[in-house]
């Protein structure tokens, strides 16, 4: 029997002043209290097992060994910058848990490892499971597909690069699209921390509002790339795309993504109509103009080119029958 061994690596520093150590478990705990549904992806990681061993294929053994803490990519010389980067420390551990967890399942399961595994964390009673052997083309591949019109900020990181999202194709992709879920999620229900630790409420608010705005650009960013993949699947291998659509599992995952992040982008796009009476409540300054509005004169970014761009194309008619496939209308 053969033991193959998979590492998570989440490199991390040491943490040299205790002043650090006190902001890290306050940000937490303020995690904890105010979005517990992204506490739980922290609370997973801290609590699986260091090493799981799990069955494969042709008699192997896998075995995976996890590294790394909880809150290693919080940034914290003061309690705003921690909650300013709480969003990335839940995005990068999902992708931990979307695999170390899934893991641990075939483990409990006695269940065959096949070539693209994940575990999909939405929200609490919903989570699914991605364990089948299917052929796919790095997402690399779309890039003669996209012209340079319609490259936005992650097209460089998604597409042309070379990570493990490149190579597991549109399953990798899926994935970033859940992690920016939960990145744009915890951000959001850490609203009242903002303001709590802003300069004054006016402050905290413009800074809570402001960091959002690339988060809530990705729900369409991935949704185009995710198509497209689908679009050129579909045209070049129909059996493959044919039994990912048949993949229950692969349609709930995305059309519940979808869901989730299309009712949070709604909820953000009344925030940003509602600044009139933030300004008020804050006694503050309000001036709209174009791309910006200017909340005691502090730059909030309402929309842009790019935003707008993308989103035309992901709603397009071209993807109309991926999208009923997906469970998708618009």
């Amino acid at each position: 029997m053969r033991t193959l061994l998979i590492v998570l690596i989440f490199t991390c520093s040491s943490t040299t002043f205790s002043q650090n150590n006190l902001l890290h478990n306050q940000a937490i705990e303020i995690l904890k209290q105010q979005s517990p549904d992204e506490y739980q992806i922290l609370y997973w990681y801290q609590t699986t097992p260091a090493i799981i061993e799990f069955p494969g294929k042709n008699n192997m053994t896998w075995k995976t060994q996890k590294t790394g803490k909880i809150d290693q990519y919080l940034k914290c010389n003061h309690m705003s910058e921690c909650l300013e980067s709480m969003s990335t420390n839940v995005h990068e551990l999902n992708h931990g848990i979307s695999h170390y967890r899934a893991y641990k399942k075939l483990a409990e399961s006695k269940s065959i490892k096949k070539n693209h595994c994940y575990n999909f964390y939405i929200k609490p009673n919903m989570e699914f499971l991605f364990n089948e052997d299917i052929e796919l083309f790095p997402s690399s591949s779309l890039a003669p597909y996209i012209d340079e019109n319609s490259r936005t900020f992650r097209y460089s990181t998604y597409i042309e690069g070379n990570s493990s999202t490149q190579s597991n194709g549109i399953l990798g992709l899926l994935d970033e699209y859940n992690c920016y879920f939960h990145s744009a999620k915890t951000h959001w229900e850490l609203r009242e921390a903002f303001i709590k630790y802003g300069r004054n409420p006016a402050n905290g608010y413009y800074r809570w509002l402001n960091t959002i705005y690339s988060y809530m650009t990705s729900h369409w960013e991935f949704q185009y790339f995710i198509y497209q993949y689908l679009n050129l699947l579909r045209s070049t291998d129909y059996q493959t795309y044919n039994q990912l659509i048949n993949s229950t599992n692969f349609v709930n995952i995305f059309s519940n993504v979808h869901h989730e992040f299309n009712e949070l982008y709604e909820t953000y796009e009344r925030e940003l109509g509602s600044l009139d009476k933030i300004a008020n409540k804050y006694g503050v300054s309000l001036d709209c103009n174009g791309e910006w509005c200017f909340l005691d004169n502090q730059g909030i970014h309402v929309t842009d080119a790019e935003r707008d761009m993308i989103t035309v194309l992901a709603i397009s008619p071209k993807f109309r029958d991926i999208r009923k496939d997906l469970g998708v209308i618009y």
